[in-house]
């Protein structure tokens, strides 16, 4: 090889390092559902709360928040904190329903962000009312019971 070409390769070489070694992003979307006005910024980010668990206190929705990382920043951890910075951006108390799915280079969260009711303040919401018992049958009474019929021998 000439030197020429040589260089030319290791040109190439240095550049596919460059861009394989730094290639990584992350997006961020919102659907808001309830307009409030001008959003109004948290000074702390929102709890995180995955799947069916839910905060203790009363709130309602704001909006959706999604994130979709890429190459070196698809990790859970990347979605995590970009849906709170988002979250937080939006005034939310906390990101409920919040699920994160990884690939092998891309990664997926999304939530609902809610504020906290003003009658909440943060207060334990009421335990919810309990199940209604299922109707039971009564006992058969001894004198509806019929008399087993004689055997004939």
């Amino acid at each position: 090889m000439n030197g020429l070409a040589r260089f030319a390769a290791g040109l190439v070489a240095a550049c596919v390092a460059s861009v394989i070694a730094a290639c990584g992003q992350t997006h961020v979307y919102q659907a808001v559902l309830r307009d409030e006005g001008a959003p109004r910024a948290s000074s702390r980010p929102p709890e995180l709360y995955l799947g069916e668990q839910r905060p203790a206190w009363r709130f309602y929705d704001v909006g959706l928040v999604q994130a979709v990382g890429f190459g070196d920043e698809a990790t859970p951890e990347d979605m995590a904190d970009a849906l709170r910075v988002r979250g937080r951006d939006l005034g939310c108390d906390a990101l409920v329903k919040v699920s994160v799915d990884v690939g092998a280079s891309l990664a997926h969260g999304y939530g609902v962000c809610v504020r906290a009711t003003r009658t909440a303040n943060l207060q334990p919401a009421p335990p919810a009312p309990p199940a209604p018992a299922a109707p039971s049958a009564p006992p058969p009474k001894a004198e509806d019971a019929t008399p087993p019929s004689p055997v004939p021998q």
